[in-house]
Parts: C-alpha cells; sequence; structure tokens
C-alpha cells in the first residue's frame, strides 16, 4: 500500500509561519502607514500630535500662498512642500524608521516643532490606528 501526504496544505503554513516572523514585512507597513497619517494630519488638519491647529496665517503670508494657488484657511506647514517630501520610513540599523533624510528639512521641521509643540509624531488617535493595522496584519498571517 502506498500513502501520500499532501503538503500543500501545510506549505500554506509554512508560508504564514514565515510572514509572521518577517518583523521587517511589518514594520516596514507600519512606517509608511505612520507617515501617511502624520503627513494628512498636519496638511490637512493643519494639527500638531496633541491635536491643536498651528494657528492662521498673517495677511501678508496669505497673500503670498493665494499668489502661488496654495490654501490660507489654516497654517498647514507646506510651501514648497520639501519638509514633507522628505519626511519618509528609511532603513536605520536594519529595521524601519521614520524621519526626515535631508539637514534641511530636519532643520525646518524642529524649528516648527518649537513654535507648534510635537508635531512628527503619532498622535493618541493615530498611534491606536497603527495599533489596530498590526493586530490585522497578524491576524491576517493567522487565518
Amino acid at each position: 500500500m502506498r500513502v501520500t501526504i499532501d503538503l500543500k496544505g501545510l506549505n500554506r503554513h509554512v508560508e504564514k509561519i514565515t510572514a509572521l516572523t518577517d518583523k521587517n514585512r511589518t514594520t516596514r507597513i507600519l512606517a509608511f502607514d505612520s507617515v501617511a497619517l502624520i503627513s494628512s494630519r498636519v496638511q490637512q488638519e493643519g494639527k500638531n500630535s496633541q491635536g491643536q491647529r498651528f494657528g492662521n496665517y498673517s495677511n501678508q503670508y496669505s497673500k503670498t500662498r493665494q499668489k502661488k494657488g496654495l490654501q490660507t484657511g489654516y497654517i498647514d506647514l507646506t510651501f514648497t512642500g520639501e519638509t514633507i517630501r522628505y519626511f519618509l520610513p528609511f532603513v536605520y540599523k536594519n529595521d524601519w524608521a521614520v524621519g526626515f533624510i535631508t539637514k534641511r528639512s530636519a532643520d525646518i521641521a524642529e524649528f516648527n516643532e518649537r513654535r507648534y509643540g510635537s508635531i512628527f509624531i503619532l498622535s493618541a488617535n493615530e498611534r491606536e490606528i497603527i495599533i489596530s493595522s498590526f493586530k490585522k496584519i497578524i491576524s491576517e498571517i493567522l487565518r
């Protein structure tokens, strides 16, 4: 009598275990999600990580922004787009991190954080979204 073992089901479980142990994949996803959440809050809501608005542009600066076709309803820390453009996930010491990849954008961010408080960190709500995403990733892997 010949015994046959179907390894297709086993291979699926091995793939799931491999995905579960792939910290790089998971942290990469969470790093990109973090950047998207923070960038959206800054540019679309004009708020720091505590949910406080940055304020309003002066009349003179509003005119300058209007000439460039930029919104003037609230401070969104975006004039050239350079700071947010260089706020990215990147590999640091074999892991994923989030930050500024140019000195100039880091300097501008630091200046703005002195003026408006913590900006480029997750808010409490954003942190909950990231935790939820992490749980979803784990749940999908274990399914």
